[in-house]
Order: C-alpha cells, then sequence, then structure tokens
C-alpha cells in the first residue's frame, strides 16, 4: 500500500488539476454562449425595431396625414348638417356652445381616424414597454410626431381614454418620454 501512496497521491492533484481546467472551460464556455445569446437578442430588438419602424412609417404616419388633412372638413360637414350651412369663419360657429363645440370636434376627430391612430400607437408602444425594440432606435423616428400628434389632439385622447379605451401601453410610453398628460 505504502507503494501505491504516492502514486494515488499523483493521481489525485492530477484530477484536482483536470477538474479545475474543466472548471475553467465550463465557466469560459458559458460566458462565450451567454455573450453570443446577449448578441442575438440585439440583434432580434434591431429586426423588430425596423419591423415596428415600417409599421409607423407606413401605416401610422400615413393615417396621421389623412387625419390631418380631413378632420377639419369633417367637422364642417357637420356643422352644415346640423344646420350651421355657412361657412365656419363666419358668426356660425359662435353660436355653439363650447361644449358642442368641442363634442362635434371630439365627433369629427373620431370619424376621421383619431382613435384607431392611438390604437395602432398603443399596440407599437407594447413592443416598447415590453422591451422587445430598441428604444433608442424607436424613440428618434416616432417621438416628434406622436407628441406633436397627441398634443394637436389630447381632446379625443382625453375622451377616448374616459369613454372607450385607456392606452395603457401608449400613456406608459408617454409618461417614460416626459410627456405631461393630465388623466383625470
Amino acid at each position: 500500500m505504502a507503494v501505491l501512496f504516492p502514486y494515488l497521491k499523483a493521481a489525485a492533484y492530477i484530477a484536482t488539476i483536470a477538474g479545475a481546467i474543466a472548471a475553467y472551460v465550463a465557466v469560459a464556455t458559458y460566458l462565450e454562449n451567454r455573450r453570443i445569446r446577449k448578441e442575438e437578442i440585439e440583434k432580434e430588438k434591431v429586426k423588430a425595431s425596423v419591423n415596428v419602424l415600417g409599421n409607423f412609417s407606413m401605416n401610422v404616419l400615413p393615417m396621421i396625414e389623412h387625419f390631418e388633412d380631413n378632420w377639419f372638413q369633417c367637422f364642417e360637414k357637420i356643422l352644415r348638417d346640423t344646420g350651421h350651412n355657412e361657412s365656419l369663419h363666419h358668426q356660425n360657429i359662435k353660436t355653439l356652445s363650447v361644449e358642442n363645440q368641442r363634442s362635434l370636434i371630439i365627433f369629427a376627430k373620431n370619424e376621421t381616424g383619431a382613435s384607431e391612430i392611438f390604437n395602432q400607437l398603443d399596440q407599437i408602444c407594447i413592443y416598447i414597454n415590453h422591451h422587445l425594440v430598441k428604444e433608442d432606435l424607436i424613440h428618434d423616428i416616432m417621438y416628434k410626431p406622436t407628441i406633436i400628434f397627441m398634443q394637436q389632439n389630447e381632446d379625443v385622447f382625453l375622451w377616448q381614454y374616459h369613454h372607450r379605451h385607456q392606452f395603457t401601453n401608449l400613456c406608459r410610453v408617454l409618461k417614460e418620454w416626459h410627456y405631461p398628460i393630465e388623466i383625470n
């Protein structure tokens, strides 16, 4: 047994060294796989960002443009249909109460597609809220048109929020973008 002891001791040292090397290789492999997975996730986020921005530029921006071109004409038509036959630039608009005027404007904006635009924005914001896209890419392109649309149509947004749909994803993104919307 005394003769085997030095060999066993050497074998134990070799096994310890081999175990340490194996542990080092396992940790290094894990870290490399983790780095590769992070890169893949970033690539997927970029692809998703491109898809979202494609949807925004091909669908939402044209909807906003159509809306901006047509909502006031819809408002004038509603006024004509309700007995205000002259152009809005005359005194007839002043005969409406402020509340009725606001209601007709909100109705005209809804009729011209404001609610669909808010729905599209809310759907896009799902990707942002769940970190499925690179927010810096999305923010740079979406921020200005979205904020301008919100500023010009906060009346119909609040009406939609209180009467139909709360746009929770859009609200969360607006809050992150420091847009001061007051929902009471």
